[in-house]
């Protein structure tokens, strides 16, 4: 009886004390989080993203080339590549960019040599689904009158 008991008092007390959905689960990824550079995302997005520690909105490991091989252009290179993973979200979301985001990718591009900038390109959809998402921006964009 006291088993019983005991056991009872002990499942009362863990179910008590169960995740009430506030509570941070390790590994578990909200369906949507908050970016500091790039708003608002799902875990699909953030996932496409990949990892981004300094919160930028540039994969670290581009974040790592850029440091390497643009001394004298580190902030350029780091706003083209900010702005073409912007762009490579919003095609994942099925958008195309507007006319301020075309401008501003082109911007970026032109401080860069064409050389630079498409190194930076190819690096930033390195995977299938990165350059899908890319090539949809980029057929969005050339339909737009």
């Amino acid at each position: 009886m006291k088993t019983i008991l005991l056991a009872l008092g002990a499942a009362i007390i863990l179910s008590a004390c169960a995740a009430t959905g506030d509570d941070y689960v390790k590994g578990v990824v909200p369906e949507m989080s908050n970016h500091p550079a790039l708003g608002s995302m799902t875990s699909a997005e953030r996932a496409l993203l990949g990892p981004d520690a300094n919160a930028n909105g540039i994969r670290d490991e581009i974040d790592r080339l850029i440091a390497i091989n643009f001394d004298g252009a580190r902030p350029q290179a780091a706003a083209y590549a900010a702005k073409y993973t912007q762009g490579m979200i919003a095609g994942s979301r099925g958008q195309g960019p507007t006319p301020s985001q075309a401008s501003d990718l082109a911007g970026a591009a032109s401080a860069l040599d064409a050389a630079s900038s498409t190194t930076l390109a190819a690096r930033i959809a390195n995977t299938p689904e990165r350059r899908a998402a890319v090539s949809l921006w980029a057929r969005k964009a050339a339909a737009k009158p």
